[in-house]
């Protein structure tokens, strides 16, 4: 993904919207939904979410948006959260 995309001028739910997008159209459709899938059922920190995001080519805010997209009622604890 594009290590330049801003966010900052969107309310909370537009930004998570506009990342959950962006990672849709880097990966496409059929790849997002896969690899969502296949992290859900590992049950992650959002640690070891990130580091398996930095794999697919996902990295910054767009990690905590899909983590909190794929665990909706998960706290994110960071930094140093690598259980």
């Amino acid at each position: 993904m594009h290590y330049l995309t801003n966010y900052a001028n969107l309310s909370d739910d537009e930004k998570r919207v506009q990342a959950i997008r962006d990672i849709r159209m880097y990966m496409g459709d059929e790849a997002f939904q896969r690899i969502s899938t296949e992290l859900v059922e590992h049950n992650l920190s959002f640690g070891m979410f990130a580091f398996y995001a930095a794999f697919c080519g996902v990295q910054g805010y767009p990690v905590r948006a899909w983590y909190q997209y794929c665990y909706p009622n998960a706290t994110i604890q960071e930094p140093g959260d690598l259980h």
